[in-house]
């Protein structure tokens, strides 16, 4: 499987994964994630802030949005950072659901990319409660 980031070109095959993934959420009886999120207009903004990536074999098989730095909605957490240095931040992973592994290599390619970009070693946890 091939990761790149995703291309103006790519966007129908993206809205079309974003639909599939709301239509298995609500099959999995789970109708409240992602109803109407993410749609075309969250593709294009990642898109434009290069942060949006897909991952494909002969076809474009998941999307997701990733970036290093700082996330907004996490600036108030139920916690504590246990680290004030920069994180990896992974969104929005949908899958066409044509083959098995996806999330696995999405965050084994966030992970890579995370170190890389901080000369340390990748983290998986970043969260701890406040007790």
């Amino acid at each position: 499987m091939n990761i790149r980031l995703a291309k103006e070109e790519d966007i129908r095959e993206i809205c079309q994964i974003y639909d599939l993934a709301r239509a298995y959420m609500r099959k999995e009886g789970n109708a409240m994630q992602w109803k109407t999120y993410p749609n075309e207009e969250d593709a294009r903004q990642d898109l434009i802030k290069s942060e949006l990536y897909v991952v494909e074999e002969e076809e474009i098989l998941a999307v997701f949005t990733f970036f290093i730095g700082e996330e907004k909605n996490y600036k108030e957490i139920d916690g504590a950072w246990r680290r004030e240095d920069s994180y990896g931040v992974i969104h929005r992973v949908a899958s066409s659901g044509k083959k098995a592994g996806i999330t696995r290599t999405c965050f084994s390619f966030c992970l890579e990319k995370d170190s890389l970009s901080s000369n340390r070693y990748p983290r998986k946890t970043v969260l701890c409660r406040k007790h």
